[in-house]
């Protein structure tokens, strides 16, 4: 089966997130028999209402992730698209929601996740005082 793997990162490397995006690629991957292909290192392409609501929100003392914009999502939904063309693949794989939440495709969409974003929201420091767009 061909899989396009799907990343924010730069690439599938084991000093991202702890090492998990690296070995899941493993295991779907070469584990198993599956031809993997790297869609990685999506780039926030912010405009200037996005650049806007984070200087607001940092003014306020809130954060706004800007990774989890809507903008920037459909940035990243659109440069996966682009890589997608010229791609054989039979599904599409994510660890993680974000890089493919708006993504359009024929494939079936696949992703791992270890917790929902709401039972984030207070756990760690990146999580707390959140703006309420970024709740949004």
């Amino acid at each position: 089966m061909d899989i396009a793997y799907i990343s924010r990162f730069a690439s599938v490397d084991i000093r991202n997130w702890s090492g998990t995006e690296y070995y899941i690629a493993k295991a779907i991957g070469e584990k198993v028999g599956n031809d993997l292909t790297s869609i990685v290192g999506l780039q926030e392409e912010l405009n200037f209402a996005t650049r806007l609501k984070y200087q607001i929100n940092t003014k306020l003392g809130k954060k706004y992730h800007l990774n989890r914009s809507p903008h920037v999502v459909k940035q990243y939904a659109k440069q996966v698209e682009l890589q997608l063309k010229n791609k054989s693949a039979d599904i599409i794989f994510s660890p993680g929601t974000i890089p493919i939440a708006h993504l359009r495709c024929k494939q079936p969409k696949v992703f791992y996740t270890d917790a929902t974003f709401a039972a984030m929201i207070d756990y760690y420091d990146w999580y707390t005082h959140l703006s309420s767009a970024t709740i949004r």
